[in-house]
This record gives C-alpha cells, structure tokens and sequence, in this order.
C-alpha cells in the first residue's frame, strides 16, 4: 500500500477524495437518475449492501418516492427474514414484505447463449441441479416477483426505476460489460442475469454503489448512521441457502483426471519428494500422516483468469488438530492445487482417516426438508461464532451442505468456510488456533453438529480465495 502512495504521490496527486465526496457522488447520481420525478422501486435484502442502497434512496428522494421491498424466495437462514424486517426498520427504511416461497420453487428460466451452447428452458428451480442454472433461474424470478409487487402496489411502471445494492465485484464475477469487456464469468450472480442486464441497457435500473467494494459501502454505511449491528453484518448471498446446497442427480463426478488427481494428491500426501512442493512439506507430513481422498463433487473457482468446476480433496487425520497442526495443514492446503491442476479446493475433514473417496452421491434437489437440514447445521455455526464474539472477526461464513454420506452415518456432509477479506475480491480461510477461529469454538462447533443424525462428516474448508471462491457454487 505505501508503494502505491509513494507511486501517486510522485504522479502529483492529492489524496481528498472522502467518503463524503462518495455519499454526495451517489445521491448526485440517484436525483440525476430520477429527474423526471420517477419512483424508486429498491429490492431490500436486509444485508449492508441493499440497506445502505435503501438509505441513500431514502436520504435523496424521501420516502414518498421510495418502495422498499423485501422478498422471501424460501432460501432464508432460519428465523432470517423477521430478522431482516427488524434491522431495516431500525435503520430507518419502511419495508414491504412479499411471501414468494412457492413461486420461486416452481419457477424456471430461459438459459442464455453461452460458450457455443444454445438457448434452453430449465426444469423447475425445486428439481435442478446445475449451479448456473439455479442462479439464473433465482435472478429472473427476482424480476418476475417485482413484476408482480409493481401490479399489486399499482406502481406505475412508465414512471419507475429498480434499485439494486449491486457492487463493483458482482459485476467483475458475472463478467459484465459494465466491469470489463474481456471478463470470463466466474458466476452469474442474481443481480446481473441476462434479464437484468436488458433492464440496465435500457435504463431501468438504478444502482448507486455499482462501482464500490465491500469495505467502503461499509464506510458509507457509518457515515449514513445505519446501526452498526447492520453495518457489520456478514454479507448472505441474494440466492441465498440455494447454493449452499450442493445438488445432485446421484451421480458421483469423475471425470477422466479423477484417477490421476487422486494419485498426485496421494503422492503429495505422503511426502513423494520427486514432487517439489512436497519437499518443504517432508517434516510436517511426517508429523501429520494425512490421508486424502478426491471428492466426486464439483465445486466452482477461479484458475488463471477464468472460472473453473474442479475437485474438492479431503485431508484428514483422524484427531483434531493442535495449532502446530493446523499451519502445517494450512501449508498442504495451499500445495494441493499447485500441483494437482483439476483441484480448487481443500477441506479438513473431522473424524476417522478416510483414504477412499465417497462411492455414492446423494440424490439432491432444493426441497423443504433439505433446505431444513442446512438451516439447523447453519443455525449451530452461526450461534457459535455469536457465542465466542466471532461474527465480527469474519468477513463471511458460508455453511454448506454436501450431498455425500461416504457410506457412513447419514447422508449428508457439511462444510464450515470461514472467509477473512477486505474487498471481497480475494482472502483467505481463518486459521484455527488463532483469534479469529479459538479451537475451542471450533470443537465445540463440530460436535454440536456431530450430533446431527443427518450428517456424515463435518469438513472445515483451508482454501484461499484464489483458487477457490468465497461460495462452493
């Protein structure tokens, strides 16, 4: 960072651009947008991002021009969306609240061209299992549902813009023209659908933080007077617990590198020296005796400049880890995809070795009863990190639940990713033993979910971002 001052001040420039400066460029913005008297029809989530959209809405054009709606697609955390009504009305902003639970579920979408592949329509969002497909499907229902609040609240259309809290790395992700013309996507996010994107070209849509990062909506949030407790809350994705879960049509992903990436992961396991990177690793590995095994599961990352759908592997040691332990796992974490190309993520796993890799998926789609599951092993992660005053060390959580059961108790796993960041672009894990993940909050996380007769295995995800990204969809 001093680098890059010194760099601009050599250039000349002068450091006064504020944060002030920022909340007057965006309400600038947001009267020039709006200077034929239009309504605002902002979408409100409850995360900082939307809330402090909403404020700066409410704080340019007052209220009688603003409509702040919160939807519930039925992917909330438990007791989330009573959660979400409280703490924007706190800050400040009237929120009309909108049941879409059963409309989302039936919902589908028209697939857009992409890679040579042509236009499709998808089955319905409670019975397909393809990433990509569920958060487009998510976005455009998103459009759909204000489509219907806009008749319902007899909203002129004629007159109205749609306000998103979109911000510059959602952008950057979805490969948005907006953001770059050269951009692979990593991931369609809900706010910048192909349907979002006809809107945005014709100026239907407001956005005043498009070209802000996380830590300075955050900023902008004190400065607006948002309540603290709302500032700081961990960010909780638009599709929300739908990709969370990891579906599956029940049958295991091996691809052709299955075989082989199983064997360099093995051989980097056991300290193969002819493996370069595994030379640094010898002592430790000596120590650990980890077993590992490749996880026949997709998971979505970013290699070289582009989004990969590669393997998870799974290290385990059959004890819980002192803290010498976890930085030597940390080390190998970090080695894995290096040399293993068609790996983007590594997870500790708990509990006895493991050397084989699962044999069998479960079958896995977005229905009331799997969607519960994640909700209660959510509900114990967020409740500890409450607990050991952890919510406001990490930058975000995702709890995640894996549709293998490695023939063992239950049919399920779930993956605990702590994610520590200042702009979201990249990060890393938080590396137990230390203050932002105590083992003793750790330990006392994975037995409360142990007990769980759901679940198979709890796995604590060790990848940086890069190669992985914050969401294993």
């Amino acid at each position: 960072m001093q680098m890059f001052k010194n760099f601009l001040t050599l250039c000349g420039c002068h450091f006064n651009f504020t944060m002030e400066d920022r909340e007057m460029v965006a309400l600038r913005m947001i009267r020039k947008r709006t200077a034929q008297g239009q309504k605002v029809l902002c979408l409100a989530s409850g995360g900082v991002d939307s809330t402090v959209c909403a404020v700066l809405l409410l704080k340019a054009l007052g209220p009688e021009r603003v409509v702040c709606v919160h939807i519930d697609h039925g992917f909330m955390r438990l007791r989330e969306t009573e959660e979400v009504v409280a703490a924007l009305r706190e800050a400040g902003v009237s929120v009309v609240v909108v049941d879409a639970r059963a409309q989302f579920a039936e919902a589908t979408t028209e697939m857009p061209t992409r890679r040579k592949c042509a236009p499709y329509r998808t089955g319905k969002l409670c019975e397909v299992t393809d990433p990509e497909e569920k958060r487009v499907i998510i976005g455009n229902t998103f459009m759909s549902v204000c489509d219907t609040v806009i008749r319902d609240l007899q909203l002129d259309v004629n007159n109205l813009l749609l306000a998103q809290g979109t911000l510059r790395p959602d952008l950057i992700e979805s490969g948005s023209s907006y953001a770059s013309l050269t951009a692979d996507a990593i991931k369609t996010h809900h706010n910048d659908t192909a349907l979002v994107r006809q809107l945005r070209d014709a100026g239907r849509i407001i956005e005043p933080l498009c070209d802000y990062h996380k830590d300075e909506v955050r900023e902008l949030g004190v400065r607006l007077g948002i309540p603290p407790n709302l500032v700081q809350r961990q960010p909780f994705p638009g599709p929300g617990l739908a990709i969370r879960v990891l579906c599956s049509n029940g049958t295991p992903h091996k691809d052709e590198f299955y075989q082989s990436t199983n064997e360099i992961v093995k051989a980097l396991c056991r300290g193969d020296t002819s493996i370069e990177l595994a030379r640094p690793l010898g002592e430790a590995l000596s120590d650990l005796q980890p077993a590992s095994c490749v996880l026949p599961v997709r998971t979505v990352g970013v290699q070289g400049d582009g989004r990969t759908y590669a393997y998870a592997v799974a290290i385990s040691t059959g004890r819980f880890p002192v803290e010498a332990e976890w930085k030597a796992l940390s080390r190998l974490a970090l080695a894995i995809p290096k040399v293993a190309q068609r790996v983007n993520r590594v997870v500790f796993m708990f509990g006895l070795k493991r050397e084989d890799s699962p044999h069998s998926v479960t079958k896995t789609t977005l229905n009331p009863t799997t969607l519960d599951r994640l909700r209660i092993a959510d509900d114990i992660v967020n409740s500890t990190l409450l607990k050991h005053d952890l919510v406001r060390r990490l930058s975000q959580v995702p709890v995640v639940l894996i549709p293998l059961g490695f023939e063992e108790k239950g049919q399920y796993s779930v993956l605990v990713r702590t994610f520590v960041t200042n702009d979201f672009m990249t990060g890393v894990p938080a590396l137990p033993g230390t203050p932002l993940m105590p083992l003793a909050a750790l330990e006392e996380m994975v037995n409360s979910l142990q007990q769980l007769d759901f679940l198979s295995r709890v796995m604590y995800d060790l990848t940086a971002k890069l190669p992985g990204t914050t969401e294993w969809e």
